[in-house]
Parts: structure tokens; sequence; C-alpha cells
């Protein structure tokens, strides 16, 4: 988590050069970069820089920018958003803000929302009752962002009472997945009646002729956000902060997102959206390597290995 952190190097000493590192898509925060500087009419160059370079702004997940202000990396600053939720979009003192985020979905498929009917896969507490459901989801150990969702549920019900609750669904599920299109491969074919999937792995592939369409379910969901934060190190505040006040508030970079088809919905929009603030489930309990990758072995060991059900690519 150590982001851009040389004690006495500052970011770039080009007074016109904004420097980002970041875990995100490079195409999607290029378009946002370009459209940025188009939109100002600035002769500003932003470059983004992998994280062993000392940069002006950190855009990542939610977790990274916990730890770099619980490391003293980041500085506060101020930018022109609503008040967004403490400890789920936004820090206590201003030193990271919100920008969108990732939750999970259920993805239907519509032939079996027709059969069982629509109003019976609302609910996480919907899924145990339905008797002859089939459901796949990508295995929870498999990457970073898996994890993500993994330790953010776990946060919110409690390891041991999440993974009581998977045991329930577990003959039901035909398959835990190495990569995150099986799931929905599997839903779209009607293989699988049910997927467990992030709105982004779905977001490209609906349209009007897609077999399946996906639910927020309505208790609240994991969801893994992405933020920004500037770095202490940095003498560029002032043009880092009204870069990422742009991106929060600026219909292009909501159209770049959309075009994209990221899947990722807006921090700032979150109180009209069926999942308001309340139910974005954020990891709050897990806070290093060690603990998060503990909690995915206990996946594997209780979860994964305790069945016998089949893994696929």
């Amino acid at each position: 988590f150590m982001y851009g952190c040389k004690s006495k190097e500052t970011s770039s000493t080009t007074k016109n050069e904004l420097l980002i590192t970041t875990t995100l898509d490079l195409g999607l925060m290029q378009q946002l970069a370009d459209s940025y500087l188009q939109d100002k009419k600035s002769s500003l160059t932003i470059r983004i820089v992998d994280k062993a370079t000392p940069a002006d702004i950190l855009i990542s997940d939610r977790l990274a920018l916990v730890n770099a202000d619980k490391n003293n990396l980041l500085q506060k600053y101020t930018i022109q958003a609503k008040n967004l939720p403490i400890d789920t979009l936004a820090s206590k003192d201003g030193q990271w803000y919100g920008l969108f985020y990732d939750p999970l979905v259920f993805l239907i498929n519509h032939n079996y929302a027709r059969k069982v009917g629509q109003e019976h896969i609302k609910s996480w507490y919907d899924l145990p009752q339905l008797t002859d459901a089939r459901l796949t989801l990508e295995n929870f150990n498999q990457s970073d962002s898996s994890k993500d969702i993994l330790t953010a549920i776990s946060s919110q019900w409690g390891q041991n009472e999440f993974f009581k609750y998977i045991k329930t669904l577990r003959p039901k599920i035909i398959t835990y997945a190495k990569f995150p299109i099986t799931p929905i491969r599997l839903t779209a074919t009607g293989d699988a009646d049910i997927a467990l999937t992030r709105r982004s792995n779905v977001f490209k592939y609906l349209d009007s002729d897609f077999p399946a369409y996906y639910v927020l379910p309505k208790e609240g969901t994991p969801c893994i956000v992405y933020g920004a934060g500037i770095f202490k190190t940095s003498t560029k505040e002032k043009a880092a902060a009204d870069f990422i006040s742009w991106i929060v508030n600026s219909p292009d970079a909501k159209l770049i997102n959309a075009n994209l088809k990221t899947g990722f919905l807006w921090a700032e929009d979150s109180d009209k959206l069926a999942l308001a603030p309340d139910k974005i489930w954020v990891n709050t309990f897990y806070s290093t390597p060690e603990q998060i990758n503990k909690v995915a072995d206990e996946w594997i060991n209780n979860i994964r290995f305790e069945t016998k059900t089949e893994e696929i690519n």
C-alpha cells in the first residue's frame, strides 16, 4: 500500500504536469484526463505513472486509499461534492472522496425468471427458497477484486454468518468459476439460472437481445468503491483537486464511463439510485493483506473445497 512515498522526492517538478497512479483501467483514466483538458482548455499535461513513481493523485479502490491515509500519505482537500457517506464513499477528514462503485448483482436468466416470477428473486433471502435454481459465481479468492467482494460482505454480515449462508446455497451452486465471464456465459446460455457477478462484468453485454437481466439485492450488496486522494508530497494540490472535482461532477465523465460500458455507478448519485448509500457494503474489517488472505483461505477451506462442485474456466 506504499504509493509515491519517497521521503524527500515530490511529484513531477514540471509545473504543468499532473501525475496519476491508479489501479483502474488505463484506457478509462486516459479518456477522463483527455476530456478534462479539452473541457478546461488547459495547457496542463496529465500523465499516468506506475505506483513506484511519486505522483500527485492516487485513484484506486477504497482499501488502498484508507491504507494510504493511515500511512499519512494523503493531504486534506475539498471538492465540489455533496456530503458523501463517511467511511463508505469518503474519508472522515477529507483525505479521499469516492468517484464510483461497482456492486455485486444477481444476473437472472429471463426464462427462469418467467418460470418462478421476478418478484421472487429480489433479496439475498430469496435465493435459498428457490428450490430448483442453478447458481454460479466467481470463486471469491480468485483475484483482488473478488477478495474485495468477499471481505465487503463478510464485514457487513460477519464472516461466520456469511459462510453459513453460502452453505445453505451450496446444493444449488453448479460451479465456482475461475474467470468473471464464466457465470455470465452460463446464465446467458441457460446452463445456469442465476449468477452472482459484479455489474462491471456484465454491463457491456446488456442489450435488448441479451437473455438475462440484473437485480440489485434490496437489502444492499457488497461493492468495490473507487476514489481519489492527493499525496502529501504533491505541490499541485489545486490542479489535482480540480481534476477530481471534474470527474465527480462532469456529465462528460459519466458519458465516458457509459460509452466504455464500465458498469460503474456514480458515488455522487448514490442517493438517487435503487442502491442507496446505506446499501453500499464495503470492507471495514479486514485492513491488511494478511487479514484479507486469511479470510480468502478460509473461504477455500470451508466453502470451496468442502464441496465437489465443479470449478470451470
